[in-house]
């Protein structure tokens, strides 16, 4: 597993072993849920202008339309949202959420008045608490945003996670973005005058990525709130760099965690918290990260979105004709989904506590024995056994805490605890070079 630590998966089990869920079963789980106070939710928006090279995540590339035509396909998509959520209403009114989060694709490429239909859409249709995160992603190239700023601050937005990724322009533009170093850098110094937190989200790992030091003492002196540092995953044929034309540029997986460890060594050494694989704080916390990192119920919204509660996760459909299709004819566009089982639930609570974008640090065995009745190392002895072996986590009585290097290699713990069939299956699947 440590030779491949990239290959990671975002919802346990791996969704390509998912299998169909009903419409009333997703109903009836909603409808049979306790009361809730502080659950997440995730609104995806699957746009962009065009792929960058170290993408694989679900989007569409509307870089090529006229604005006519790309206005067409954001009110098209906003309406089904719209259709969506009044399908939802009527099923969550236990749920109060204070995690709100719009990832993408990229969000800011909608123009103003399709961002603010569909953030107030959002925040007046569901029980939100006043004292809720509302984030979104920003794509910081200033002919995108304009005035976007001001007016995402004016909806109520909170915190804004800006994708500069490298501060470098032969690494911005060789990964096919659009701006310079200096515009994202006016663009995170707007950002920290209007929202109460600004993440400056990075990426190690990259090709010609040769100012990194460089990178990391811009991020500092800008001085934001949060920072996360994502090593670049080479994970499948979905990501471009992932053509063998690029093997000779990419660094290989010891250079990567060199450039991790630096980073991790100078936000530390500048009064940052790490609290979690990828994410280091100045103040306060990223209360979506927390909240999957706890297996919170969330509901998904939109395209390609994963929904998860007690007893089942499912997710909609990627394509935007199968999702928008499926609303209009009056039915939830559920494409598959999983039951969790006894068993079943304790592997996912793992599989998010140690999540390779969210998890924690540690593992609380007073809180796993509270959930579920006995202890991590009780229930998983030959799995614990194994990770203390690799170094890769220290055990005491009440935890288990992830060692540095275990902190880099999540996803290596995420699989230990897999259902073995499931690990089985899904090698065939790889094998077969369908990896998802």
């Amino acid at each position: 597993l440590k030779k491949e630590p990239g290959i990671m998966s975002f919802a346990y089990p791996y969704v390509g072993l998912w299998g169909v869920l009903n419409e009333e079963e997703v109903k009836d789980a909603w409808y049979s849920l306790q009361e809730s106070h502080g659950g997440a939710l995730y609104i995806h928006i699957p746009f962009c202008l065009s792929k960058c090279s170290f993408c694989d995540y679900a989007s569409n590339y509307v870089g090529q339309n006229k604005n006519n035509k790309r206005s067409k396909i954001f009110k098209l998509y906003i309406d089904a949202i719209e259709r969506e959520i009044k399908l939802l209403t009527p099923i969550i009114k236990k749920v109060k959420f204070d995690a709100i989060y719009f990832g993408g694709g990229t969000p800011t490429i909608f123009y103003e008045k399709d961002l603010e239909r569909i953030i107030k859409l959002v925040i007046s249709n569901f029980q939100v608490s006043p004292s809720a995160e509302i984030s979104i992603e920003i794509y910081p190239w200033k002919k995108m945003l304009q005035d976007k700023l001001k007016l995402l601050k004016n909806i109520g937005v909170n915190r804004v996670s800006i994708g500069v990724q490298d501060f470098d322009d032969k690494v911005i533009a060789f990964t096919g973005r659009k701006y310079t170093g200096d515009e994202a850098t006016k663009i995170v110094t707007e950002a920290m005058k209007l929202f109460n937190t600004v993440n400056i989200d990075l990426i190690c790992g990259l090709p010609k990525q040769e100012k990194w030091q460089q990178t990391l003492e811009k991020t500092i002196n800008l001085n934001p709130q949060q920072v996360t540092v994502q090593p670049f995953s080479n994970r499948h044929s979905g990501v471009k760099f992932h053509n063998q034309k690029y093997k000779n540029l990419l660094p290989d997986l010891d250079q990567i965690i060199k450039e991790y460890t630096l980073a991790y060594q100078m936000l530390t050494d500048a009064g940052y918290t790490q609290t979690s694989r990828h994410l280091f704080v100045k103040g306060g916390e990223h209360k979506y990260e927390r909240k999957i990192s706890k297996s919170i119920v969330r509901l998904g919204i939109g395209a390609h979105s994963i929904s998860l509660l007690p007893k089942l996760t499912y997710k909609n459909f990627t394509t935007l004709k199968e999702y928008q299709d499926t609303i209009k004819i009056g039915k939830l566009p559920i494409e598959k989904g999983f039951r969790i089982g006894a068993d079943e639930a304790m592997r996912s609570y793992l599989f998010y506590s140690l999540g390779a974008d969210c998890g924690r640090l540690s593992l609380n065995e007073k809180e796993f024995l509270e959930k579920f009745g006995l202890r991590v190392q009780d229930k998983f002895s030959d799995e614990v056994q194994a990770l203390e072996k690799e170094g890769l986590i220290k055990i005491s009585d009440d935890k288990i805490d992830l060692t540095p290097e275990g902190i880099y290699f999540t996803s290596v713990l995420q699989r230990t605890f897999y259902n073995p069939e499931f690990i089985r299956k899904k090698e065939k699947i790889y094998l077969k070079g369908r990896l998802s």
